[in-house]
């Protein structure tokens, strides 16, 4: 059955565990990049894992971090690893597999991806073989839940990406093309979803709602996505599968629930002309009361 996964851009929730629980969220996602610096993955195994600092009871994916896609592939990626800047501080630096693996012990996470980074899904095919060759033997005996299959749009490097999942291990499907070209981003996971053995599991990050609707349509295990956080803290809604700006001054004088039937914290509580005033007034409560309504509503899609 299709989960969705919210997918957090930053250290710290900006709600509570309880919360999210509440309305439906299982799993959360968060990338491990955010916690290099601060609070450092030491205090983080000190406390038992990041599930204790997140205050969050269920389940954990972690990911290594959003890489930026590279287009010119250097011969020895294999050797040299991720070249990525702390998020933080901008300070250049160099992720390698032993390191991810002690960040991944010291989360003690239940689900975990391997290490990866995409090349452009333009680049030259060379490129792309050496991309995917790349990713392969960064997570040559990694001991993770799922493991990146890369490819771009070629079905022979999606089926090469494939052919080195070891069994009981699923795919997280990745190396897809800009969300503007939905045409060709449906293809390419069509594609890699029929070159996968029956019962893999799998796994996708949606960046919007359409590619949320798609993977949810095309039976994906696991769908991460920021998406409707973001529209949230963004002062957005979606209602009825429409998104709305609560901050249009047609809202200030509705009285009514943000969206009827729905018992998330922001339609039980307040109006929409509240939710209006607060987002006005900059209260940061009610980009969180949307967020939570946002992703009790992308939920309530994954169960249809």
């Amino acid at each position: 059955m299709t989960e969705f996964v919210p997918y957090f851009q930053a250290a710290w929730l900006p709600v509570l565990g309880s919360q999210l629980q509440a309305i439906g969220v299982q799993t959360l996602a968060v990338k491990l990049v955010d916690y290099e610096r601060q609070p450092g993955f030491n205090l983080i195994n000190q406390a038992g894992g990041l599930k204790s600092l997140l205050n969050w009871s269920g389940q954990l994916m972690t990911l290594a971090g959003d890489f930026t896609p590279v287009f010119k592939v250097k011969k020895n990626l294999a050797k040299t690893g991720i070249h990525y800047q702390d998020p933080q501080n901008q300070a250049k630096l160099t992720l390698t597999p032993a390191t991810y693996q002690q960040w991944q012990t010291a989360t003690k996470a239940e689900i975990t991806v391997g290490m990866f980074q995409n090349p452009d899904y333009y680049a030259p095919v060379d490129d792309l073989e050496r991309a995917m060759q790349a990713n392969i033997e960064w997570n040559q005996e990694a001991p993770v839940t799922f493991l990146p299959v890369l490819g771009a749009g070629l079905k022979a490097l999606r089926q090469a990406s494939i052919a080195a999942l070891p069994n009981n291990i699923g795919a997280f499907i990745t190396n897809l093309p800009p969300v503007a070209e939905l045409r060709e981003w449906q293809r390419s996971l069509e594609l890699t979803l029929k070159l996968l053995p029956k019962g893999t599991a799998t796994a996708v990050v949606a960046p919007n709602l359409a590619t949320i609707e798609l993977s949810q349509k095309l039976g994906i295990d696991y769908i991460l996505s920021a998406w409707p956080l973001k529209l949230g803290l963004g002062g957005k809604a979606l209602v009825d599968g429409e998104v709305v700006n609560l901050r249009h001054q047609a809202f200030g004088g509705q009285f009514s629930p943000l969206e009827a039937g729905c018992n998330c914290p922001a339609c039980t509580g307040f109006t929409r002309a509240s939710l209006h005033a607060m987002l006005h007034a900059k209260e940061p409560l009610a980009s969180r009361l949307l967020l939570l309504h946002n992703v009790k509503e992308i939920i309530k899609q994954s169960g249809k």
